[in-house]
């Protein structure tokens, strides 16, 4: 064959080759446009994460007075905020010339979203727009979820309360976390 015939057959083949290849992205793309509208339509799955009693209540045990901060619903509840700080955040060396370490945290959305949502409830309750009761048996669940979460895999949970836009969303995430305890 002549390389003129050659190279036109060849051009012709790339030309059809890539409108199908085109045609494929775009049903592909639109495919995965609907099924992210399906993923943020679908009610949220329940998350079963497995949780050590002996390990947490040996943790708990050994918080002491001198190092928890006040908590709006008491000791219990200062213990667990501590047992949050202490796993997931540490300090780094000095470097020279600098006073202090950085503050580092592990896993950033699972600890703002527990702030976030510690911050929510101690202010609703204390203006009134959140029964106390229903805020401390909340919380509890979602400080025992992350206090669990600290030493697992858990970046399923992480995109979750990334891709949230509120409180409520967190909230909703964490309550939808189940733990299994051990």
């Amino acid at each position: 064959m002549e390389p003129k015939k050659l190279f036109i057959l060849l051009s012709i083949a790339w030309i059809f080759s890539g409108t199908s290849l085109w045609s494929q992205v775009a049903h592909h793309t639109q495919s995965a446009y609907k099924a992210n509208i399906m993923e943020v339509e679908a009610p949220m799955e329940t998350i079963i994460i497995m949780g050590s009693l002996a390990n947490l209540q040996t943790q708990y045990e050994q918080a002491n007075g001198a190092d928890l901060r006040n908590h709006a619903f008491g000791e219990d509840f200062a213990k667990k905020m501590y047992l949050i700080e202490k796993n997931y955040t540490y300090t780094t060396e000095a470097a020279p010339g600098a006073f202090s370490g950085h503050v580092m945290i592990e896993k950033p959305a699972i600890y703002q979203s527990v702030s976030k949502i510690n911050k929510y409830f101690t202010k609703g309750v204390r203006k009134g727009t959140i029964d106390k009761t229903e805020a401390e048996q909340k919380l509890e669940h979602v400080l025992g979820v992350a206090i669990v979460l600290c030493h697992q895999e858990s970046s399923q949970i992480e995109h979750l309360l990334e891709k949230s836009n509120d409180v409520t969303e967190m909230i909703l995430v964490f309550d939808n976390i189940q733990v299994q305890w051990n």
